[in-house]
């Protein structure tokens, strides 16, 4: 039976969580009264603070340290202005999966950037650490993330690719996606100054955005290669205290045969809509890899590793 995925497609503010968590859980609940059987529910990029590209480096270096939470697992108490708490209560009230990120996660003396997967039953279950990590979040001491996203949701026997901004960049990444099975990949991006993924550009004269001809084609790439639709999900956030000018990015969604589907593109004018996504798990399978292409994955995901270890042991 297919799997009906809900992606919010939403606008916040930054480093606003209180507000913004009141936006996000209106959209989950018109969303749901909308839209029946609905099995797993995506938030925006960034859906609690916006992301850090978009403050000033001192700014973020302070939004970092007062919103870094644990991610627990299990049955834990935790704090109820948390983000955990507030996914765990949404996913526990409306009976979904929830898929929502990247929050600030610390593990000790480190800090991530991580996407969270959590059950109806109030309980975190998986997460990824983001690996590529932009110039300007080495700078403020994100740590990198070890493993590709892979999300397995074994009560709907459904497996989600993920990944973060930079990660679009690295084709060895998604080969250890396709590798594990995945029926549907999902990313998350914002507009930021990346040195593979270009400028940040002017849309008009109170939005800004990405350079979407290098992202559809990074996406399309993608989807061919590893033969699974992408969902890449987008939003807006406003960088102005009246909201008059915004950081925006359209929901797009890729199929392997098809390439962007343009009449399903969610963008500025269709903010606090949702895209609709249906996936049979029974069909939606990666391209077979050859066996030099599952000695690379291996090889790409032991990499992987190693980067993150080399970056999150040297010293500052």
């Amino acid at each position: 039976m297919p799997v009906k995925i809900g992606i919010l497609h939403e606008k916040i503010k930054l480093d606003a969580k209180r507000s913004n968590s009141k936006r996000l859980e209106e959209a989950l609940m018109k969303l749901m009264e909308g839209y029946s059987g609905v099995k797993v529910v995506v938030l925006p990029p960034y859906p609690f603070t916006g992301p850090l590209s978009v403050y000033e480096e001192s700014k973020a270096r302070r939004v970092i340290w007062s919103n870094a939470e644990r991610v627990p697992t299990g049955l834990v108490k935790v704090k109820q202005s948390s983000v955990i708490a507030t996914l765990t209560k949404w996913s526990y009230k409306y009976g979904v999966y929830i898929i929502g990120g990247p929050i600030i996660e610390r593990a000790g003396p480190r800090v991530y950037l991580s996407l969270l997967a959590v059950s109806p039953k109030g309980l975190v279950f998986d997460k990824y650490r983001k690996v590529g990590l932009s110039r300007l979040e080495e700078r403020l001491g994100i740590s990198y993330g070890k493993k590709p996203g892979i999300l397995n949701i074994e009560e709907l026997k459904l497996t989600v690719g993920v990944f973060v901004d930079e990660d679009l960049a690295y084709p060895e990444f998604f080969r250890a996606i396709q590798a594990g099975n995945s029926n549907i990949i999902i990313g998350f991006y914002m507009p930021h100054e990346s040195h593979y993924l270009g400028r940040v550009k002017n849309k008009n004269a109170a939005i800004l955005t990405a350079d979407l001809t290098l992202i559809n084609s990074f996406l399309i790439t993608r989807s061919k290669e590893t033969g699974l639709p992408i969902i890449l999900v987008g939003g807006a956030v406003e960088v102005s205290e009246n909201g008059e000018r915004l950081i925006a990015m359209p929901t797009i969604p890729v199929e392997p045969d098809a390439g962007i589907i343009d009449d399903e593109i969610r963008d500025v004018d269709d903010l606090g809509s949702h895209l609709i996504v249906e996936v049979d798990t029974n069909t939606s399978k990666p391209r077979q890899l050859r066996y030099p292409d599952l000695v690379t994955s291996k090889l790409s995901c032991k990499a992987i590793e190693e980067k993150a270890w080399r970056a999150n042991m040297e010293p500052g």
